[in-house]
């Protein structure tokens, strides 16, 4: 089985570290419905279709283009996964499969899952 190569990106694409860099939304984007979809995932209380909000974060190009938090957290506070833990979990081990340090085949010593 062989993984399928992620697509290149730009070698002058900005990358995080310590710190994402910043961009503004872009100026052609209808703001109104925007702000006002984002008002809704915020209110309180929170909307039954779509529960907890705690924070947003849009990153495009490698920038930040918009986050916002619930009232009381930051970017600093950790948050759920939920879902996405897997996929990056799925994502971690491959690269370990592509660096020949684990083989999908092979069983797991992990005790708590017999």
């Amino acid at each position: 089985m062989s993984l399928l190569a992620l697509p290149s990106q730009k070698p002058d694409l900005e990358w995080p570290t310590e710190s994402w860099p910043a961009r503004d939304l872009p100026a052609e984007m209808e703001r109104t419905s925007f702000d006002r979809l984002v008002e809704y995932g915020f209110s309180d209380p929170w909307p039954a279709d779509l529960g907890e909000t705690h924070a947003l974060i849009i990153v495009q190009g490698g920038a930040l283009r918009y986050e916002r938090y619930a009232p009381g957290l930051t970017a600093a506070d950790t948050q759920p996964s939920w879902s996405m833990a897997k996929s990056i979990t799925q994502a971690l081990f491959g690269l370990l499969v592509r660096d020949g340090k684990a083989r999908v085949e092979d069983p797991v010593n992990a005790p708590e899952w017999r």
